[in-house]
């Protein structure tokens, strides 16, 4: 159940982005049938990328891929701070310990429904070709 609520929660967040990417190229008011399905085509297509990056983001963050580099900007802020407040918590082997003790994130749910949005951009785009074209 709570996955699902993830994916229906995905689903709705793309849907409003899709009608706000509708609503800011004047799709409803359009006569053009290519241009129509030119616009379906975008609105679709800039969700569903959103939602595989930030699932490939997430997916990075898991493998502990910036963990060296979160680390680093850490001890550079640390740096700023008032001298007694300046030790940093604990060392980098330490932090790599608590990241994978924390355990990973769903990012699955992120790539499926851009993966959605992405195969409805194309079943618009095939419908714009077969229009153009044919």
């Amino acid at each position: 159940m709570k996955n699902l609520r993830k994916y229906i929660i995905s689903v709705v967040i793309g849907l409003f982005t899709t009608l706000g990417v509708l609503l800011l190229k004047n799709t409803f008011i359009q006569k053009d049938i290519l241009q129509f399905y030119s616009d379906l085509t975008d609105a679709f297509f800039i969700p569903g990328v959103f939602f595989i990056s930030f699932g490939l983001l997430i997916l990075a963050t898991n493998e502990h891929i910036f963990d060296t580099v979160t680390y680093g900007v850490h001890a550079v802020f640390n740096a700023f701070r008032k001298r007694e407040n300046r030790k940093l918590k604990r060392s980098y082997i330490e932090y790599r310990q608590h990241r994978e003790e924390n355990g990973k994130v769903s990012f699955l749910y992120l790539i499926n429904v851009g993966l959605l949005f992405v195969a409805i951009s194309i079943v618009f785009l095939l419908l714009f070709n077969s229009k153009y074209y044919g």
